[in-house]
């Protein structure tokens, strides 16, 4: 499944690709909880310029992380794909 956000969104176990437009406004997108979604790998691109005014924010559930930091300021590139999987625990980026 693929998608474009361009406002807040609580991502779920069946998406897969998810296309991120921010130029208008800052974009949340929440993770389900790891232990959820064991194995589940999700993929983000960013459309918009990545030094606009506005940033997209990857949201984990409660204490969990990406990569052991829980920063969840998506700094990634125009038109970069930033992909991530869950180990039932956390979060794993797979670039």
């Amino acid at each position: 499944a693929i998608s474009t956000k361009s406002g807040d969104y609580t991502v779920l176990a069946t998406d897969y690709t998810i296309l991120i437009d921010a130029s208008a406004n800052t974009v949340t997108l929440s993770l389900p909880a790891a232990s959820t979604v064991t194995g589940k790998t999700f993929r983000f691109k960013r459309l918009d310029d990545q030094f606009a005014t506005y940033t997209v924010i990857i949201q984990t559930n409660s204490t969990e992380t990406i990569d052991g930091t829980d920063d969840p300021t998506m700094d990634v590139a125009q038109y970069q794909l930033l992909k991530i999987v869950s180990d039932g625990t956390n979060w794993h980026e797979m670039n």
